[in-house]
């Protein structure tokens, strides 16, 4: 992807993750606490105080109120629950992606479902997300904007969702939650089509990709009245992690799973996928932390 500068990332830190916590999905500041989701463990949300170096993670589990029959159908096809795979919150609002029912589970402050979107159709109109486990694999509220419109002083208003759609092929979309609640529309990305994507996060403005295969992070800017997406700056995470003194973090770049940025500091969430345990690999998700030079 020639033309984007190149950002300057350092890791600043690195914590284990609990054990208890398996498959580790999404994250998304909430309420001053990075939150991540299971898509083994889908009644209940970790919540992590922002990590200080050198000291252990601190934690508490939100029990979600969600009605057990609503798994039943997924956990026969899937051997999972609903397969929770992001997260991203409001002030007193959280929502939770469901990969394999491509469902948004929106929760007030207590973990109570207050609405369910069912985006099955929407996905089938545009020919995403069909094929087994390549659905919505990352999800980001996008704060209301105001955008002029060309050649007018009007001004439209945004507040919606960005979705990711894993692979296959790997996609932006975006819903509407104010105007059309139930249409997906597809961002056109300018320059290189992404080979799958795996978290999102959004900071001053702009919308943060993590690309899992190539463990690296684009920072993209958003034009919703033409709906496309445009990257500003890439951000190189796997050649910090080549550097010698970390060679102790996981290399595996396909356990990437999820991102949020808070200030100049980038989290990104490691699996502890038992595929790379059995070949040696880590039984424990990892949280690194990235600092991020300006550039």
């Amino acid at each position: 992807m020639a033309g984007e500068p190149i950002g300057i990332v350092d890791l600043s830190g690195s914590w284990k993750l609990p054990k208890a916590l398996q498959d580790p999905s999404g994250l998304s500041l909430c309420d001053h606490r990075l939150s991540m989701v299971s898509d083994r463990q889908d009644q209940q949300v970790w919540q992590f105080d922002l990590p200080v170096t050198g000291q252990p993670l601190q934690w508490k589990i939100q029990p979600l109120q969600i009605k057990a029959s609503w798994a039943g159908a997924i956990k026969l096809v899937s051997g999972k629950d609903y397969d929770f795979e992001a997260i991203s919150c409001l002030p007193s609002q959280t929502m939770i992606a469901s990969e394999y029912k491509s469902w948004l589970l929106l929760l007030d402050g207590q973990g109570n479902k207050r609405r369910q979107i069912d985006l099955r159709s929407e996905l089938e109109r545009l020919q995403l997300g069909q094929k087994f486990n390549a659905g919505i694999e990352a999800v980001t509220f996008w704060p209301e904007q105001q955008q002029a419109q060309q050649n007018s002083r009007a001004k439209i208003k945004f507040q919606g969702v960005v979705l990711g759609l894993e692979r296959s092929p790997a996609a932006l979309v975006y819903l509407d939650l104010k105007q059309n609640p139930t249409k997906l529309t597809q961002l056109a990305v300018k320059g290189e089509a992404f080979e799958d994507i795996s978290g999102l996060a959004v900071a001053d403005g702009f919308l943060w990709v993590l690309e899992r295969s190539q463990m690296r992070v684009r920072k993209m800017q958003l034009d919703l009245l033409n709906n496309t997406a445009t990257t500003e700056q890439l951000l190189d995470l796997s050649a910090t992690l080549q550097l010698p003194k970390y060679r102790f973090v996981p290399q595996k770049h396909e356990i990437a799973e999820g991102l949020e940025v808070v200030d100049k500091d980038l989290y990104l969430v490691l699996d502890n996928n038992r595929k790379l345990a059995e070949v040696g690999g880590h039984d424990q998700g990892w949280l690194l932390r990235f600092s991020i030079t300006p550039r």
